[in-house]
């Protein structure tokens, strides 16, 4: 969310990598919803409830997809080891490549 990136730019931030079953579900429903007036009114005790202040800063950004969390985890936290491995992995995908297409 490049408004939400660009509003913490100026901020203190703490980066979180919540590793669980179904993480991506679990830390939304602990964040509430990204409008605090929504989230007080239906999970008052939500993160976005208790800190937001409006949809524009409401206290937290989590990714909302397990594909935009992979997203923030490579860009966030590069060595964490599910990214060495991907990385690792796309590395011998590309030198299998590479050698298949020049023994033809």
């Amino acid at each position: 969310d490049p408004d939400g990136a660009n509003s913490m730019a100026n901020r203190a931030c703490v980066a979180l990598l919540l590793k669980r079953h179904n993480a991506v579900a679990a830390w939304l429903e602990v964040c509430g919803d990204s409008d605090p007036r929504v989230a007080k009114r239906v999970s008052e005790f939500s993160l976005r409830a208790l800190y937001g202040s409006s949809p524009a800063s409401n206290a937290i950004l989590a990714s909302p997809t397990y594909k935009a969390a992979e997203e923030d985890r490579a860009l966030l936290f590069p060595s964490s080891p599910q990214h060495q491995h991907q990385h690792q992995q796309h590395q011998h995908q590309h030198r299998h490549q590479h050698r298949h297409q020049h023994q033809h």
